[in-house]
């Protein structure tokens, strides 16, 4: 059995992990993929007038990246919502494809990690307090 100070530390440092390597990657793959797909998809049928504008600046242009992230990650998902009669041929850009996936599921990891410490330190709170 795990005691809590143990447990706190292996989720902890699970989360510092995970948002290292979300940070590294999203830099990364937003200065490589805004370069490759800006000149295809960030123009008025995906995207609104006011998305054009805001995304252009830097702090929020990273969620101009999340889409084209999700749209190599996760092609269903992403032609369902904003991108819809895209076809990318991908199949020459394997690394990509294989750093997108790798950035969504560190993430969902993360995001798992976090509601695991908070749902421990509630629980904690409530019943040992």
């Amino acid at each position: 059995m795990i005691d809590g100070g143990t447990f706190f530390v292996i989720i902890f440092g699970g989360i510092v992990i995970a948002s290292l390597i979300i940070i590294i990657l999203w830099h990364a793959l937003h200065y490589v993929l805004c370069k490759k797909y800006d000149a295809l998809l960030f123009r008025e049928p995906y995207f609104r007038l006011t998305e054009l504008i805001v995304y252009s600046s830097w702090p929020l242009s990273l969620f101009r990246s999340m889409g084209y992230i999700v749209l190599l990650g996760v092609p269903s998902l992403a032609k369902r919502r904003r991108f819809k009669c895209v076809t990318l041929d991908s199949s020459n850009e394997y690394f990509l494809v294989l750093l997108c996936r790798i950035f969504i599921v560190v993430g969902v990891l993360g995001i798992l990690f976090l509601l695991t410490m908070f749902t421990w330190a509630g629980v904690s709170y409530i019943f040992y307090d």
